[in-house]
């Protein structure tokens, strides 16, 4: 499955870095900040069916 329109009433939060699948912000699984304060997140990719980092 490829990329999909993205529906514009959604935050986007990046795309996946396996597929390219923009990820909305309906399939944030978590967000946190490391240790040296950078903020992260996974989200599960629709396409992969995976948890990735957002890119």
């Amino acid at each position: 499955m490829g990329p999909s329109k993205r529906r514009t009433d959604q935050p986007l939060l990046g795309r996946c870095p396996d597929c390219g699948q923009e990820l909305l912000r309906e399939t944030l699984l978590i967000s946190y900040r490391t240790a040296n304060g950078w903020p992260k997140m996974f989200a599960q990719c629709p396409a992969c069916d995976e948890p990735v980092h957002p890119e």
